[in-house]
């Protein structure tokens, strides 16, 4: 059905001096669940 369903990832990642640190640690797997 496009246009009616959507998803949204999104990583938060701060620039250091020693390299990229990334603020988010959740699992970027695709769950499916059932409504």
């Amino acid at each position: 059905m496009p246009g009616k369903w959507g998803m949204r990832l999104e990583d938060i990642v701060v620039a250091t001096t020693d390299g990229p640190d990334s603020m988010n640690h959740a699992d970027h797997n695709l769950i499916a669940v059932d409504a």
